[in-house]
């Protein structure tokens, strides 16, 4: 179980380059001996838009902490995206994304994909 929340603030007037603060939670059971862990992780990604038309593919990367079965351990946490942002309407956007994800001093590591809608305020 994964659940993202996240928000694009334009960096330039453009909006080409992105600051994209968020969180993210996952639960995943495992058979050993600690079988459930549940993660937190705030994050902070730059993300840059390769083009500035409707549908806008794009690249970035960022860092984090991820706390673990809360608060029980820190590490930190580095991210590398690409994906594609879409305006399907002038107030509403799809989202997908392909994600590598690195935890504490690369001790484990996560690759992940997720699409989303977003709604432009």
């Amino acid at each position: 179980l994964v659940g993202a929340a996240r928000a694009e603030l334009p960096l330039d007037g453009v909006g080409r380059w992105l600051l994209v603060p968020g969180v993210t939670y996952a639960h995943y059971t495992l058979s050993s001996p600690s079988p459930s862990i549940d993660l937190f992780a705030p994050e902070a990604l730059l993300h840059l838009q390769l083009g500035q038309g409707r549908v806008r593919p794009y690249v970035g990367g960022g860092a984090g902490l991820v706390l673990i079965n809360m608060f029980h351990t820190f590490d930190p946490v580095l991210t590398v995206s690409t994906g594609l942002r879409a305006d399907l309407t002038t107030n509403l956007g799809a989202r997908l994304e392909v994600d590598t994800r690195a935890f504490g001093q690369f001790n484990a590591g996560s690759a992940g994909w997720s699409l989303g809608l977003a709604q432009r305020f």
